[in-house]
């Protein structure tokens, strides 16, 4: 889960942090990753890397502006139609706009709260994007005797063969993990992987372009790169095509 805070002042900023922080903790949601911001162009030039279904905790009021938060919310709605976009203000009476700016929001949090109410309404709209997030998540499972690996879809780049026997590396955007298994049955769990190399399964969802005089995949947000047999790219490119045009 990426959580982000939209909050011009800095003491805010740093209470908000410090209560999501907290239930994040609580409720043991350890792979979510928290984001600040104190201006509106810091967010919103992040948008085209955020995931659809990110958590937005955005201020109305931001730089003596009253309504600036609702054009923040309603351009990430524009750009990520099923974030989740939650209002922390001083200023409940702008509740009836967020029909007006068409943002649909999930909550409004009363920054007059007491702090022990206010941290329950924090909470919750982390746990409803949770459960969210758990059903509608694109993962990539393997689940065997010696192994048990559950990371979203979208962060596989390639698995390949590990020099110790019986072992692959699953490589990711931020990190390699690995495990044990057989790379055929790794080409099985999914239409999205290939077996483009005699050592390796891409991901082809990930690939952002092919070298074909390298004959290597290339991947976006990412400086590794796959292998490909000199058989198989024109097969990697076939595939690629159809996904880039909603066939795969």
């Amino acid at each position: 889960m990426q959580i982000h805070i939209l909050e011009d002042d800095g003491r805010q900023s740093a209470f908000m942090l410090d209560v999501v922080r907290t239930a994040l903790i609580n409720n043991k949601l350890n792979d979510a990753t928290v984001h600040t911001y104190r201006e509106p162009r810091e967010l919103l030039s992040q948008l085209n890397r955020l995931e659809d279904i990110d958590l937005f905790f955005l201020d109305i009021e931001l730089g003596g502006q009253n309504e600036r938060g609702f054009e923040v919310a309603k351009e990430i709605r524009q750009r990520m139609p099923h974030a989740q976009i939650v209002f922390v203000t001083a200023y409940t009476e702008f509740l009836p706009l967020t029909f007006q700016y068409m943002v649909s929001a999930l909550k409004f949090i009363d920054k007059g709260l007491d702090n022990r109410t206010f941290y329950k309404e924090v909470e919750a709209c982390l746990l409803y994007v949770e459960t969210m997030r758990e059903q509608n998540a694109d993962w990539f499972l393997v689940s065997t005797k010696r192994t048990e690996i559950k990371v979203p879809f979208s962060e596989v780049l390639f698995i390949e063969t590990s020099d110790t026997p019986h072992q692959l590396v699953l490589h990711m955007r931020e990190k390699s993990i690995a495990f044990y298994g057989n790379l055929k049955d790794i080409a099985l769990i999914d239409k999205r992987l290939f077996h483009c190399y005699k050592s390796a399964v891409v991901n082809i969802q990930a690939i952002s372009r092919i070298d074909k005089s390298q004959r290597l995949a290339y991947f976006t947000d990412s400086d590794m790169s796959c292998p490909l047999a000199r058989n198989k790219v024109t097969k990697v490119v076939q595939l690629l095509n159809q996904y880039q045009e909603g066939r795969l």
